[in-house]
């Protein structure tokens, strides 16, 4: 959206996002999982650039790979693991949960085995870096994706409609607070 629509404009816009990801992870401190985001969109765009399949494990281990190039010790850092760790989940467990969930609609369905993947993924890591396991936080935390996904929606359309009418970006801005 950014350089334009067309298939001419692909580099353009790979250009645009990765100067604002560049500017966006040096603006959070480039945390082990700001980097792999960045670095898993900055490949996702160019592998469709290039007009290759998308892979997300390949993509995954890039990322690993070209941020323990930049900080070996990241490694042994718990949002390196937990990030990572949350990706590794969705890539190999989220179609098994999904076709072991109840009939439902397929994007609440798709969102509830992404976060289920994450959650059991990380859940391990998670009692060994905090000696604790919240089961209710377990059951609730495919909920608070679902909710945090609608409240950014809501965020990004109140921002945008608070261009043009206040009242209505208000509103929607306080319905995703």
């Amino acid at each position: 959206a950014l350089a334009g629509p067309g298939y001419r404009k692909r580099w353009r816009r790979l250009a645009a996002v990765a100067e604002l990801l560049l500017v966006y992870t040096s603006l959070t401190g480039a945390r082990p999982s700001v980097v792999r985001a960045a670095v898993m969109a900055l490949v996702l765009l160019l592998s469709s650039a290039l007009d290759e399949p998308r892979d997300l494990l390949t993509n995954l281990s890039l990322a690993a790979l070209l941020s323990l190039v930049w900080n070996p010790l990241w490694l042994l850092d718990a949002g390196f693991q937990l990030s990572y760790g949350a990706v590794l989940g969705i890539a190999v467990y989220k179609r098994p949960w999904q076709q072991g969930l109840i009939a439902g609609p397929r994007q609440l369905q798709e969102a509830l085995a992404t976060a289920l993947a994450a959650t059991t993924t990380t859940l391990p890591l998670t009692a060994y870096y905090f000696h604790h396991i919240s089961w209710l936080g377990c059951l609730l935390s495919p909920l608070a994706v679902l909710a945090a996904g609608l409240s950014v929606c809501l965020s990004m359309a109140g921002a945008v409609a608070a261009l043009f009418c206040t009242g209505l970006g208000s509103w929607l801005l306080q319905a995703a607070a």
